[in-house]
This record gives structure tokens, C-alpha cells and sequence, in this order.
């Protein structure tokens, strides 16, 4: 007696991903990555793609579309390190998609092949002392300055920007009365499974500009729920300053939870910093040319707030640079100076 030959049904590839395929792949990347870091900056690379992607209707995931996506991540004038880290991200969940089957091979190898954005400058990596930072642009020729650091590399150019941070008063020390470096410290809480009034979709940024100086950032891309003091702290010196948090801080963080965030107030704590601020005497940013040297530029006192704002000062120090144009008076050295 024959036997009909059975035939085993093989899973098709797909072209046109569904946002249910997407979030298969994207979890799969998300499995393959240890680092809570790496998982946020790909979770939100790929969320970014997604939402592209399914904003056009019936869009065939390739190599044409990732080439499409390129020119839109270009077209909003993101820098290219920032264009190419999104787009190996999605030449990661395609290699995934592929690998569970939703992605025929050639597919997923066409959109490997996709080539990043140049890079525009050279990155040069020297490791200075505040010491030999001030040295450096106290140098006889400042046109073309040298200096060695750690890494035994000269730094010659034509134009410097200094930007120290809380070290800016011992890199320039005319400047030490109008920077003071404090120590402030930051915790990221849990919020309780399935409870979503703290993510941002439900909670905007927010700041006590009262009594108690506490601000906060909800969601966070799942890091936890940010509280800090905005009040200035102690007074340190950013290099030997210690970095473990204060139980005092701690405590006064969960007291005003107490108050403004009841639900949390006994939360446990995901994670935690210590970090400084630079602040100006006027809590006004420095953006401007050093006085005794013309081609030196000085930026810095963030005063808390440079890390947001860094984007707009890097706009604007890139136009002081290239004398396109002349940086906001508010930022000159002369009204720190006038203050001594």
C-alpha cells in the first residue's frame, strides 16, 4: 500500500511588516543585549523607525525604504554619528526579523549593505590635566598651540574651545571667583508594576520652584522616576570630590515624595548619581572669546542646565567659530569680570 507523501508547510517570508512583526523583532533585538543602556538606546532607534514606517501604508521593508529612511533622518539635520547609530539599529531588526522567519534572507542582507553618513571633523582623544589645559592656551604661539596628555599626542590647531565644566575656574583661573563648582545628587525610583501615572504619557516634567527645590523627570525611557534637589549644594573640588551618595539626600528625597508623590514615597531606588554643577555667578551661560587670547574659546557655566541646552549652545558656539555669528551679549566674560 502507497503512502501519500506528506508535505511539511513552510513559513513564508513577509515583504510588508505588520507592527505586530516589528514589536517580535525588536524584542528579539532588545533579548540579545545585556546592557540596560545599549537596550534603551536601541528601544528608542527602533521605536523611531517603527513609528516612520507605519506612518506610510503598506511600506515593504528593503533596502529602497531604509534608504528613504536615511534621507529623512538627514533631512531633520541630525548629526551623522546620531544618523548612523539609528541606523544600525534597524539593520539589527532586520537581521532579527529574518532570523525568526519574518524576513526573507535577501531582504534583510539588501538592508545591511545600507551605508551610514559620513562623518564631517576628526575626533581627536587627549586627556588633560587642568594643569596642562591652562598651560596649553598660555602658550607663546597660541596659533598654533601644543600640549601632550596622557595619550602623548600634540594638540595643534588654529582655534580651541575650552569647555571644562566644573573645572573651568582651575583651567582659567581669572574665572575662579565667577564659577562654583557644588555637588548635587540625583535618584531614579520604581514606580509600582502597571501603575502608569509617572510615565510621561501621564505626567509632564516638572520643578518646586518653592521652599523645597526638588524637580523631576517621569518615565525617563524606563530608567525609574528622576527626583533631585535643584538647591545648590556644598561647594567641591570636581577631582577629588566622592561619589557616593549621602544618606541625608536620600532621606529628604522620600520626605518630599512624602508630600508631593504619596505613592512612592516608599519606592525602592533603581539607580543614582552624583554629579556637579558649574554654576556662573549670574547662573547665565560663558560663551565667548578669552581676553588675552583671541583665538580661545571659552564656554561653560551651565549652572544645571547644560546638558539640556547643550544642543542650542553648540549652534551658537559653532556660529561664533566660523564668525557667522556673534553669540548673545548675555554670554559675554566681561559682566563676570565687572562683578569681582
Amino acid at each position: 500500500m502507497k503512502h501519500r507523501p506528506t508535505s511539511r508547510r513552510r513559513r513564508t517570508t513577509k515583504s510588508v511588516l505588520r507592527l505586530l512583526d516589528l514589536e517580535h523583532a525588536k524584542t528579539a533585538v532588545l533579548n540579545t543585549l545585556t546592557s540596560p543602556d545599549a537596550q534603551r538606546g536601541y528601544r528608542h532607534a527602533i521605536d523611531e523607525f517603527v513609528d516612520w514606517y507605519c506612518s506610510e501604508p503598506r511600506l515593504a521593508f528593503n533596502r529602497i525604504v531604509v534608504l528613504r529612511y536615511r534621507s529623512h533622518l538627514e533631512s531633520r539635520q541630525l548629526a551623522p554619528g546620531t544618523i548612523n547609530l539609528r541606523l544600525g539599529a534597524v539593520r539589527r531588526l532586520a537581521y532579527e526579523a529574518a532570523d525568526c522567519g519574518l524576513l526573507s534572507a535577501e531582504l534583510a542582507a539588501g538592508i545591511r549593505r545600507v551605508r551610514g553618513v559620513k562623518k564631517l571633523g576628526v575626533r581627536l582623544g587627549n586627556w588633560l590635566t587642568a594643569e596642562q589645559g591652562q598651560a596649553l592656551w598660555q602658550a607663546p604661539d597660541r596659533h598654533r598651540l601644543a600640549a601632550r596628555g596622557v595619550r602623548s599626542q600634540s594638540l595643534k590647531a588654529d582655534i580651541y574651545v575650552f569647555a571644562p565644566g566644573p573645572w573651568l575656574g582651575k583651567v582659567f583661573p581669572f574665572l575662579a571667583e565667577s564659577i562654583t563648582p557644588t555637588r548635587q545628587e540625583v535618584f531614579f525610583f520604581g514606580t509600582p508594576a502597571g501603575d502608569l501615572r509617572f510615565t510621561e504619557e501621564h505626567l509632564p516634567t516638572w520643578m518646586d520652584g518653592g521652599k523645597r527645590q526638588f524637580f523631576g523627570v517621569p518615565g525617563n525611557h524606563w530608567r525609574g522616576f528622576k527626583i533631585a534637589d535643584d538647591a545648590r549644594g556644598p561647594v567641591i573640588d570636581p577631582s577629588t570630590m566622592e561619589r557616593e551618595i549621602s544618606q541625608e539626600k536620600l532621606v529628604a528625597a522620600r520626605a518630599y515624595m512624602r508630600i508631593r508623590f504619596p505613592a512612592l514615597s516608599d519606592a525602592p531606588v533603581l539607580e543614582s548619581r552624583v554629579c556637579q554643577y558649574e554654576n556662573s555667578s549670574d547662573h547665565n551661560f560663558i560663551l565667548d572669546r578669552h581676553p588675552e587670547a583671541k583665538n580661545v574659546w571659552i564656554v561653560g557655566g551651565g549652572s544645571g542646565h547644560g546638558f539640556k541646552r547643550g544642543p542650542v549652545v553648540g549652534e551658537i558656539l559653532a556660529d561664533a567659530v566660523l564668525e557667522a555669528k556673534a553669540p548673545p551679549i548675555e554670554m559675554e566674560i566681561a559682566r563676570l569680570i565687572k562683578k569681582q
